[in-house]
């Protein structure tokens, strides 16, 4: 551990640490109506669906200084990306069905490395919504 400390801090004049925060609930729907224009009438539901997945599946920290860093570098667990690839789905339904909708968001809020329980939470919560 104090060797990868001390290579970390042997970087520290040419690195920076810069925190990015994830665009808040207006800017998501400023981005969607921008660059989807056809979802605006299912945009709201589709970032509750990502803000509803995000918050039931945010890591839980110990606060034990044992844990690394660079597991959790942000307290979501999907990004903007994976709304953008939930639209860009939705965008090539040919109708904004609450059902084929809810099985790509199922399917893409799923599709990662989860758990078999975090599947199913996943499921339900997007059921829930649509």
């Amino acid at each position: 551990v104090s060797l990868i400390r001390e290579a970390g801090n042997s970087l520290s004049p040419l690195w920076r640490r810069i925190v990015v925060y994830p665009p808040d609930r207006e800017s998501l729907q400023n981005i969607l109506g921008a660059r989807y224009q056809n979802l605006i009438p299912v945009a709201e539901k589709l970032i509750e669906t990502y803000e509803a997945v995000n918050s039931a599946l945010r890591p839980q920290f110990s606060g034990s200084i044992t844990e690394n860093p660079a597991t959790f570098s942000s307290s979501s667990r999907f990004s903007l990306r994976d709304l953008l690839k939930l639209c860009e789905r939705v965008h090539g339904l040919p109708s904004y069905d609450g059902h084929a909708i809810s099985q790509e968001a199922a399917d893409v809020f799923s599709a990662s490395y989860m758990s078999t329980q975090n599947r199913a939470t996943v499921s339900e919560i997007v059921a829930s919504i649509w």
